[in-house]
C-alpha cells in the first residue's frame, strides 16, 4: 500500500475524529474492512481507501507538481436490531450522522471542501465531489438488522515532483 495513501488514510481518520457530530465517533482506518453481525452492537465508522494506484489520472500542474486523485470510503456501520425488528429512532440518527459525515467533507454550511493536510504539513488534499450512492444498504437492514452506509470521498492532492 502507498505510503502516500496510508498518510491520507490517516489524516482523514483524525480529521473526522477531532469533528463535531450529533455523536462521538471514534473513526478507525481498515484496510479490509470484514465485521461479523455479533462485532456490530456498537457505532463502527470505517476509513478504507478504495484507488490503490496513487492516482488513476495524474496531470503535470507545474515543473515542480503534479495532481492526482485518491478515493477513500467512510462507512458508518451498527447493528440496530430490536425484540420487536428494527429500532426505527436508531436508524434514523445513524442516517443523520451519515450526512454529517458527508456535509463535513463537502463543506456544509460554510461551503469550504474539507481539505487535509498531509506530509508533515508539506502537502494538501482537497475533497472533491464526494458521493453518498445510497441511504443505507437495504439488504444489510432486513437481513442482518444492520445499518450500513458509506460515503466515496476522493481527495485531490497536489504532489511535490521533487520528492
Amino acid at each position: 500500500m502507498s505510503s502516500r495513501i496510508k498518510t491520507l488514510a490517516d489524516a482523514l481518520k483524525t480529521a473526522l475524529n477531532a469533528a463535531s457530530f450529533r455523536e462521538s465517533i471514534s473513526a478507525a482506518v481498515i484496510w479490509r474492512p470484514r465485521f461479523k453481525v455479533d462485532d456490530l452492537d456498537s457505532l463502527h465508522v470505517t476509513v478504507t481507501p478504495l484507488t490503490t494506484g496513487r492516482a488513476k489520472a495524474r496531470k503535470r500542474v507545474t515543473r515542480i507538481h503534479r495532481d492526482g486523485t485518491v478515493e477513500m470510503l467512510v462507512a458508518v456501520q451498527q447493528r440496530i436490531a430490536t425484540a420487536g425488528g428494527i429500532n426505527e429512532t436508531r436508524l434514523a440518527e445513524l442516517v443523520e450522522l451519515t450526512e454529517e459525515i458527508f456535509d463535513f467533507a463537502d463543506g456544509g454550511s460554510d461551503g469550504r471542501a474539507l481539505a487535509l493536510t498531509i506530509d508533515g504539513g508539506d502537502g494538501k488534499a482537497e475533497c472533491v465531489n464526494p458521493t453518498w450512492p445510497a441511504l443505507y444498504d437495504l439488504d444489510q437492514l432486513d437481513g442482518n438488522l444492520c445499518f450500513s452506509s458509506a460515503v466515496i470521498l476522493p481527495f485531490r492532492e497536489l504532489l511535490d515532483l521533487e520528492d
